[in-house]
């Protein structure tokens, strides 16, 4: 099927250049501007460039611009790679439960569904790999999951039980997953979201050779405003929506993590250059917006509802344990909490699961868009690609609507090498 995002590839081809990169790496500051001193971030990121590379730095209006085509380019030309070492294509997915297709029936633990989304490319991958049926994150959220991944650590080693708990803080210096790969040589990048954003958190600049752009373009912006309706949490995105080449966040993720993989991959065929790419979907994430494509995939009449066995909390579950899950319910019921067993009506469950669905095929296109260039770049023997998530999420089965619990929904996650 030709989805709409591989219709706006042929439409705006990809690059083989960074001319139209330039904002990638922009990093927001507030204490650049004249008179100020540079924020702890912008310190934290200087600190960490390599010295031959500290030159690309670029003061604008109150931003730190650092130009990755510059930074990439140097490393290229100065990396002394390792013949035969494997490079990594590291992706991973926010809020995803394996209810993949390849993950179907015995894999999936989870006997009170019926449906089977629509992953072909996902399932593709799995075919090829190591694929983990039973893997189960260390915390059910998105910054200690994340942290406790990364480092190696368990949370309470880590001490990150919260959003706004930053590792590098609270704990000793602990050297991560790309941060490893970079003291080895490789050229460790990152686009997108790998450790947590937000609440505090910018990135682990230490982590990486260049460090994720945080801004791709002003779509974000107009998922509350001229698209949907305010603190909208779905929708479909059709054509006469988008302005010109205007890509979604993850849309504009895959586009960049194309064109570097364009850039690596004569020097990481050669030998001269290892990679470490770090690839992090923000889908099936709320809000759950894609292209209306995606929707089409799942009429509501094929959704399914919670099974009368798991609608609500276990006979003997002790209440005084139960998470309001107020991220989605705060919009959909207008109220700030959630009572045990509370639950939304069919028409809204239905509607919800049919969103999130929507946006798990969605991020299934956009990684089959980098598969496929692997593939054509002449990667695929060379390269290991990892494909994971940070935890799963409840779709109203427990009445609960999110993750944080220790039921199966929340904590077991997909987790394939290749």
């Amino acid at each position: 099927m030709l989805l709409l995002f591989r219709n706006v590839q042929n439409k705006f081809p990809l690059g083989n250049n960074f001319e139209d990169t330039s904002r990638i790496g922009l990093v927001k500051s507030e204490g650049t501007k004249e008179g100020k001193q540079p924020t702890k971030q912008e310190v934290q990121l200087k600190d960490h460039l390599p010295t031959h590379i500290s030159t690309v730095y670029e003061q604008v209006t109150g931003h730190i611009v650092i130009r990755a085509e510059e930074r990439l380019a140097l490393l290229l030309n100065t990396s002394t790679g390792t013949p035969n070492r494997k490079n990594v294509l590291f992706i991973m997915s926010d809020d995803l439960r394996p209810q993949l297709g390849s993950y179907w029936g015995r894999h999936y633990p989870n006997p009170f569904t019926n449906l089977k989304p629509y992953t072909p490319h996902l399932d593709r991958l799995a075919s090829n790999s190591l694929l983990l049926t039973r893997a189960y994150v260390q915390y059910p959220i998105c910054g200690p999951s994340r942290a406790s991944l990364l480092t190696g650590r368990r949370p309470d080693t880590v001490t990150t039980w919260k959003l706004e708990t930053i590792f590098r803080e609270v704990q000793r210096n602990f050297t991560t997953l790309p941060e490893y790969f970079k003291d080895k040589g490789y050229i460790s990048i990152n686009l997108g979201k790998i450790f947590h954003q937000g609440h505090g958190w910018k990135n682990d600049f230490q982590s990486w050779n260049i460090p994720e752009p945080v801004e791709y373009n002003h779509f974000q912006e107009l998922y509350s405003s001229r698209l949907l309706l305010p603190h909208a949490v779905s929708g479909a995105i059709t054509p006469d929506q988008r302005e010109g080449n205007m890509l979604t966040p993850d849309e504009s993720l895959t586009q960049y993590s194309v064109n570097y993989l364009r850039r690596l991959a004569p020097y990481a065929k050669s030998g001269n250059v290892n990679f470490f790419l770090g690839v992090g979907y923000h889908r099936p994430h709320l809000p759950w917006i894609c292209s209306k494509e995606f929707y089409d995939l799942y009429p509501m009449e094929s959704m399914d509802l919670p099974r009368k066995e798991n609608k609500y909390y276990p006979k003997h579950y002790p209440l005084n344990e139960h998470q309001p899950h107020i991220e989605l319910l705060r919009h959909v019921l207008n109220k700030t909490t959630h009572e045990p067993n509370e639950i939304l009506s069919d028409y809204e469950t239905k509607y919800y699961r049919r969103a999130y669905f929507a946006c798990v095929s969605f991020v299934d296109d956009m990684v089959g868009i980098l598969l496929d260039e692997v593939e054509k770049l002449g990667l695929s023997e060379s390269t290991i690609v990892m494909f994971l998530g940070d935890h799963g999420w409840h779709l109203g089965e427990n009445s609960l609507w999110g993750k944080i619990t220790a039921f199966e929904q929340s904590n077991h996650t997909p987790l394939m090498i290749k």
